[in-house]
């Protein structure tokens, strides 16, 4: 989720101004797993495969979600399975779900000691 440390109703006064020209307010940070950030690390075993679900539950903020050195393979789209399909990034709208395969024997080489997601 996208945080805000201004009130909502200066940040929609500024959206709907015709001066904003239709730009989206930028968040202060974001929400992930319930904590306060600009990215998220994380430590994994390079022999598993993992699963990961991305739920979009900002307001205004849309998300490109990518993983540094390696292929998302993409599975489910907002509750839909799909023919999987491998891209190096995708963004995630307001409200939309999207779930991915990491397959960590797939990282980069020169990235092997430090995966992480941003």
């Amino acid at each position: 989720a996208d945080y805000y440390a201004a009130p909502a109703h200066t940040l929609i006064g500024n959206y709907l101004s015709p001066a904003s020209g239709g730009d989206e307010p930028m968040p202060d940070a974001f929400i992930v797993n319930g904590k306060r950030t600009n990215t998220l690390s994380v430590v994994a075993d390079k022999t598993k495969i993992y699963r990961v679900r991305v739920v979009n539950a900002a307001a205004f903020s849309m998300f490109t979600v990518t993983v540094d050195g390696m292929p998302l393979k993409i599975i489910e789209i907002d509750g839909d399975m799909v023919v999987p399909f491998s891209v190096s990034s995708f963004v995630v709208n307001a409200a939309q779900r999207v779930s991915f395969l990491l397959d960590f024997s797939q990282l980069n080489s020169t990235l092997r000691s430090s995966p992480a997601i941003w």
